[in-house]
């Protein structure tokens, strides 16, 4: 396994929105093919994003992107659910909140929904804390932030 910073290329697009296709309904996120294309392209707008490979699979991905000068949100964060439990999305969390703390952030926001329950224990595990709704959406029912 290893992660790569993703470099929006073509192939790379490719990869993300066959990756996003496949993942998000087994995360319980049912978003049209249109959506999907779209938060594809608005990758372009993250901080930094990360994929992380099996040999040459694409299995998953996080980014960050900037709310303020002293906030970034946690964005992306997927992984094939065959994938779970052997400590890959930690992996990807890590390289995130590392990379959060080196632009200067002072915290790290997130936007889930309460189905995710793994999800949500790892984000507890490694710090974060139920916090009101900083955002609208109507994808998202669980806020949460982390001090970094």
């Amino acid at each position: 396994m290893h992660i790569k910073e993703y470099t929006n290329t073509e192939q790379e697009k490719k990869e993300v929105l066959n990756f996003l296709e496949a993942v998000l309904p087994e995360s319980g996120r049912n978003l049209d093919s249109g959506a999907i294309q779209q938060y594809v392209k608005s990758l372009e707008q993250f901080e930094k994003v990360w994929c992380l490979y099996d040999k040459e699979k694409l299995i998953g991905t996080v980014g960050i992107r900037r709310l303020e000068e002293t906030n970034c949100e946690l964005k992306a964060l997927y992984i094939y659910s065959k994938y779970h439990g052997q400590g890959l999305g930690y992996r990807l969390l890590s390289v995130a909140l590392e990379a959060a703390k080196k632009a200067g952030y002072e915290a790290m926001l997130l936007d889930t929904i309460s189905t995710s329950e793994r999800a949500i224990r790892l984000y507890k595990a490694v710090g974060f804390e139920e916090i009101e709704q900083y955002k609208e959406t109507i994808r998202s029912d669980v806020f949460m932030r982390k001090q970094l």
